[in-house]
């Protein structure tokens, strides 16, 4: 009896184990440590295993448990070269030594979703030169001397969203439309820049930029700046280059930098005149 009795409670204990396995199998994930990486590469390995080199969506989880992941090996830049990928952070996963922290190739990837990471890289944090469709960072930091995040190649559909981001260049959108900036907190040189981008919103962010917060250029077009706080610049919260048209740029506060004289609104009275531009004001 007493051995039937043990047997029955080793099966009790089983199954909450077979659940969670189950559970993991069904969400396709590969969890990472940071003595298991020494470079990109091996960051990008498990990209290929979880996919099956893209052939089915994954998530690859970089487990702070065990410490930073501290890139020492040749490969210090994670290309994106597949679709439907998830890269998560938990117990503070952070990368260090990194050159760029993620790097999208120039294949047409689509529904990638990065968050809770923070990566500390010498180049970079985001950089994107081709087309990439359908991508959400969220809760990240990035710090770099470069980019912080910059996009082009005709993209779409980017949430960048509750992010820290420390860098020369904030964030850049090229040539990138129906995307979202929302949320984030931005210290750089220039924080935002639309470049010959549409239908993006950049909306309730604090932005600390040396000279400009947000910047409208080289055509953009029906782009909404709205609710941001901008502070510490010495040019301008928001500036619009002639031929930029059908923008709104409503409700947003400025602060210039200590002992600097700037203005709310940079722009030629003919950029004022080809865009709705209300309620901006000195705070």
């Amino acid at each position: 009896m007493k051995k039937l009795v043990c047997i029955f409670v080793l099966v009790l204990l089983l199954i909450p184990l077979q659940t969670v396995a189950a559970k993991g199998r069904s969400e396709n994930s590969i969890r990472l440590y940071a003595d298991q990486v020494s470079g990109a590469n091996d960051i990008e390995a498990a990209i290929i295993a979880v996919t099956a080199d893209g052939k089915r969506p994954g998530t690859v989880i970089l487990d702070g448990w065990h410490g930073p992941f501290i890139f020492s090996g040749e490969d210090r830049t994670i290309n994106i070269f597949v679709s439907n990928l998830k890269i998560r952070g938990e117990n503070q996963a952070i990368l260090q030594n990194c050159a760029s922290g993620l790097f999208f190739d120039t294949f047409p990837v689509h529904d990638i979703a990065v968050e809770n990471i923070s990566f500390h890289c010498e180049v970079d944090g985001v950089i994107v030169p081709g087309t990439v469709q359908n991508v959400s960072l969220r809760n990240n930091v990035f710090q770099a001397s470069n980019f912080g995040v910059g996009v082009g190649g005709a993209s779409s559909g980017w949430v960048i969203t509750d992010n820290q981001i420390q860098a020369d260049n904030g964030i850049m959108l090229e040539g990138v439309s129906n995307s979202t900036i929302t949320n984030n907190r931005i210290t750089a040189i220039n924080a935002v820049m639309l470049v010959n981008s549409s239908g993006c919103t950049v909306r309730n962010n604090a932005l600390q930029g040396e000279f400009l917060g947000v910047s409208l250029e080289q055509g953009a077009w029906q782009n909404q700046v709205q609710a941001n706080w901008i502070s510490g610049v010495s040019m301008g919260g928001i500036h619009l280059d002639l031929g930029v048209y059908d923008n709104l740029v409503v409700g947003n506060k400025v602060r210039c930098g200590p002992g600097l004289t700037c203005l709310v609104i940079d722009a030629a009275p003919e950029a004022m005149e080809a865009n709705q531009i209300e309620g901006n004001r000195f705070y």
